[in-house]
């Protein structure tokens, strides 16, 4: 007698390719088997829960990597493994391990990775879940790590100029392939940081900034810009550049010929030309009552001058 009978089978629990087959035994014991079908089972219940927590920003050095990795509710036993690996997002290279267990994490952190030796790039992380059915779930994100420090040159000015109390553009470069912000300042006198100005621009070569240094009293200053990028990274301007304000007149004063004196000849001339911050002097003449250029005599710097408060600086043609 041919018995037919619709079975419900609950597959919640099964997930991957099966085989299935139908047995038929009679009371004799003689066994007939049908032949086997493939279905392909298609459960997410049955597989365990994994997701791993995305970092939207550059990283670098020691980050933590959080997630989730854990049986469903309706399962007894645990997880066989949990594993992350990580490679480059570009190019076919093979999964690396960096970490292993048998915990389970709910949105957790998993653990800590040191960074620090890998190059700097974008890398894709993955994280999988066995259970002891052998049933695997995996997520992936992609990370960029960033662990070189911003690129910081100031051109100008440089340590030792000395400048006017004047409107002065600052020069540089300021780089990073993930740039996020830098900040210019000057310390004065009362050793007190004070900015300048500040920008996430990054800036090659050009003006970081303008410093308006018209109200300074005279003396010495220094400059520094800090630049920091999405990771973390930061650098500063070590030293600092080391800048003198000037503001005073240099004192220029002929002592000799008097005036309305005559001359025949060549003269010789007396004077002084003196300042805290001495470059340079120059001697020049023209007619009396004319209206045209001076004319150059001599320009001395301040290893070509002498000791004394007085010298020569020049002989003039009659």
């Amino acid at each position: 007698m041919a018995v037919a009978q619709r079975l419900n089978w609950d597959t919640s629990q099964i997930d991957g390719y099966s085989s299935l087959r139908v047995k038929a035994i009679d009371q004799a014991g003689n066994i007939g088997i049908s032949q086997a079908i493939s279905i392909r089972l298609k459960n997410d219940s049955a597989l365990p829960i994994v997701q791993l927590r995305d970092i939207d920003r550059p990283v670098r050095g020691e980050i933590a990597i959080y997630g989730t990795a854990k049986m469903r509710s309706n399962q007894e036993k645990g997880l066989k493994s949990a594993s992350v690996e990580f490679r480059p997002a570009i190019g076919n290279i093979d999964w690396q391990l960096i970490y292993q267990s048998q915990l389970q994490f709910n949105n957790e952190e998993i653990f800590r990775w040191n960074t620090s030796e890998i190059d700097d790039g974008k890398y894709l992380v993955r994280l999988t879940a066995i259970d002891h059915n052998e049933y695997r779930s995996k997520s992936e994100i992609e990370i960029s790590l960033d662990n070189a420090a911003p690129t910081v040159v100031i051109d100008s000015p440089k340590t030792g100029d000395v400048l006017r109390t004047d409107i002065i553009p600052i020069i540089g470069t300021i780089n990073d392939p993930n740039f996020d912000n830098y900040v210019l300042e000057h310390l004065g006198p009362d050793d007190a940081w004070i900015e300048i100005s500040r920008s996430s621009v990054p800036i090659v070569s050009g003006k970081l900034g303008y410093w308006n240094a018209v109200q300074l009293i005279a003396g010495r200053y220094q400059i520094r810009v800090i630049a920091v990028d999405q990771a973390g990274n930061f650098t500063q301007t070590i030293p600092p550049i080391e800048i003198v304000l000037d503001d005073k007149r240099a004192i220029a004063t002929l002592t000799r010929p008097e005036s309305n004196t005559y001359a025949n000849r060549s003269v010789q001339i007396y004077g002084i030309a003196a300042d805290e911050n001495f470059d340079r002097y120059m001697l020049d003449f023209r007619s009396i009552g004319s209206t045209s250029q001076w004319h150059p005599i001599a320009v001395t710097r301040p290893n070509e001058l002498k000791e004394e408060g007085s010298w020569p600086i020049g002989n003039c043609p009659h």
